[in-house]
């Protein structure tokens, strides 16, 4: 019988897409980070499975930024309203990327690049403009046109990374995540 390595292949996936968006070094584009990939597999597979893969990274993330590095001020309203934010646009993502079975590998990137852009954007809008604009009262036009360079900027530098995603969606699939029917064997 064939040994599954599912978790600890899912752990080290997480602490990667987590120091890479610590480490700034390990950045070569400002912004780029391998979380939409990932979350966009793991989200076509499983959309619970995405959605706590981002909410839980982006946790993680701003605690380590906060509170080991002390880079930045850490508001857990804050941060717990932009993991979930996240989380939904991914998990969404994801329905709409299941929908749709590519086995051309490049089909599957092109398809995987159009569903993270619109949900980067959609996510980028939520947090960028729709919220600021409820909670502080700024003007909807200005906040709007001050958040359109950024989230053209981090849409377009996250999505350097979907082309890893078709092959992690494989490797998920290979080991049954998406008939949620995980089998983990003893090692040894």
């Amino acid at each position: 019988m064939k040994k599954t390595y599912f978790f600890p292949s899912v752990i080290v996936q997480f602490l990667l897409t987590v120091l890479f968006r610590v480490v700034p070094v390990l950045a070569p584009i400002p912004y780029a980070s391998p979380l939409a990939a990932v979350t966009l597999a793991y989200a076509k597979a499983n959309v619970l499975w995405g959605f706590a893969f981002s909410f839980c990274n982006i946790l993680i993330v701003a605690m380590v930024r906060s509170y080991i590095l002390q880079i930045e001020q850490f508001s857990a309203s804050a941060t717990l309203v932009v993991a979930f934010c996240y989380g939904i646009c991914m998990g969404i993502a994801g329905v709409f990327l299941f929908q749709k079975r590519n086995q051309n590998y490049v089909r599957s990137v092109l398809y995987y690049l159009c569903i993270g852009f619109f949900a980067l954007i959609v996510f980028d809008f939520l947090t960028g403009v729709v919220i600021p604009c409820a909670n502080y009262e700024y003007s909807f036009s200005t906040q709007l046109a001050l958040q359109l360079d950024w989230t053209l900027r981090h849409s377009v530098f996250n999505l350097v990374f979907v082309p890893l995603a078709p092959s992690i969606e494989r490797w998920i699939e290979e080991h049954a995540l998406l008939n949620n029917t995980i089998q983990v064997h003893a090692y040894g």
